[in-house]
């Protein structure tokens, strides 16, 4: 007598060689970023949107602080070379 412990996902519809002949369906691929985003919960969705957009702003701003540093050098050497020049005249 054979004895089962539980009911396995290949006992289904055994085929000669015992394995399932059931095929098992999967869903298509998500057609855009919201579709594959819909199988995570909402809360973790917004973190990490959350996250994303603060790594988006501190980059822009350390864009921007390294922007005006070298603004700043180039008007620094431009008024020196302007000295230079009038000074030369």
């Amino acid at each position: 007598m054979r004895r089962t412990r539980g009911k396995s996902f290949c006992l289904e519809a055994r085929s000669a060689r015992g394995l399932t002949t059931h095929v098992m369906k999967l869903s298509p691929p998500p057609t855009n970023v919201f579709d594959s985003l819909a199988g995570y919960p909402p809360w973790f969705v917004a973190a990490c949107g959350t996250i994303v957009v603060v790594a988006l702003i501190w980059f822009l701003a350390k864009l921007l602080k390294w922007s005006l540093y070298l603004l700043m050098a180039l008007v620094v050497v431009a008024g020196v070379a302007a000295t230079i020049w009038l000074i030369l005249q």
